[in-house]
């Protein structure tokens, strides 16, 4: 995720791997708790229309495993080719 400072006051974050995903609070403590619902809410909502996004498996318990990885891999990004602000910070976010 990348945190801004809001120029209202506050901070702003957006998840570059969940385009349009991204929420704001007044407080660090604030953001990060934000971000844990708008990346579920997110996820809920965009995980099947991820294009090629699959796996596969022989078992259930095994199908399960490999859609945590197949889902992380879709979402990863290149960081170097996000442009940044001085003052923006970067924080890896585990779902």
């Amino acid at each position: 995720m990348i945190i801004h400072q809001a120029e209202e006051g506050g901070l702003w974050a957006e998840v570059p791997a969940i385009p349009g995903c991204m929420t704001q609070a007044e407080t660090m403590k604030e953001l990060v708790e934000n971000l844990y619902d708008a990346v579920e809410g997110c996820l809920w909502a965009e995980v099947p229309a991820i294009p090629g996004c699959m796996t596969q498996a022989e078992t259930m318990k095994e199908l399960v495993e490999n859609l945590y990885d197949a889902v992380e891999g879709c979402l990863s990004i290149d960081m170097e080719q996000i442009p940044l602000k001085p003052d923006d910070s970067v924080m890896e976010l585990a779902v």
